[in-house]
């Protein structure tokens, strides 16, 4: 199954350099500064507010040579302390796209960024992890996901863009066009994006205005990636339960 579970030394975001942009949700850092109309639009409210405090989620910090590696976090503003058991990163908080965030951390050469998909529905924060993500208005829509293509709209001809941050000046939005489609399965709406017979293809399901893959509904379910703590001494404590 093809997901986000790497490490990416370039934040991400995404789109067309003729739109009009607009500033990332809740305050909080945005990939490139802004998001073009066609993204845009989708950004929850306040979601910056919606990731303060204190939580224990998993990380793959490249030191550790540990895949998901239980952390504890606390978020003020797009300031993150994140502790892995051993030692505390300072990282920020960056608002990748409509349903993707970044903890991004300054490095000897650079910065490692942490992607997170997430999903908000009446103003809640309802799904953290790796899996795939999006929302969807009538035939609209707009996913995250892992693989070449992260970001994904749709417009109401059915007409699909796949959007990315140029990766040399971090300003730069461009697009392509990229194939997809809405289908049925087991009555439900299901956004499929790439050939339907590509086995790396994972649709993602409708639930109302929700979109999100099986594994990322899994991981919302057990609260493996995000988990709000009462404070961060609680996060720091839970560690070790963490499997």
């Amino acid at each position: 199954m093809m997901n986000n579970r790497m490490v990416w030394l370039a934040a991400l975001a995404l789109v067309a350099p003729a739109c009009k942009k607009h500033e990332g949700a809740g305050g909080a850092k945005a990939a490139g500064g802004a998001f073009p109309d066609e993204v845009a639009k989708w950004t929850p409210a306040k979601t910056q507010d919606l990731l303060q405090g204190a939580w224990t989620t998993r990380i793959t910090f490249p030191d550790l040579k540990t895949m998901d590696a239980p952390v504890a976090l606390e978020i003020t503003g797009d300031n993150v302390k994140a502790f892995d058991g051993e030692k505390e990163h300072t990282m920020t908080l960056q608002i990748d796209s409509p349903c993707q965030f970044s903890l991004v951390e300054a490095i000897s050469n650079g910065t490692s960024s942490y992607p997170k998909h997430f999903l908000v529905q009446d103003g809640k924060l309802v799904a953290v992890g790796d899996g795939g993500a999006g929302y969807r208005k009538g035939k609209e829509a707009i996913a995250c996901q892992g693989g070449m293509d992260p970001l994904v709209t749709m417009d109401a001809s059915g007409a699909c863009k796949s959007w990315e941050l140029d990766f040399m000046d971090k300003k730069t939005w461009n697009s392509k066009p990229i194939q997809c489609a809405w289908a049925q399965k087991d009555g439900k709406d299901q956004l499929v994006i790439g050939k339907p017979d590509d086995n790396f293809t994972i649709p993602l399901v409708a639930e109302g205005d929700l979109l999100w893959t099986d594994q990322l509904h899994d991981e919302a379910k057990s609260e493996r990636y995000m988990k709000h703590m009462s404070d961060y001494a609680a996060a720091k404590a839970a560690l070790a339960g963490m499997k």
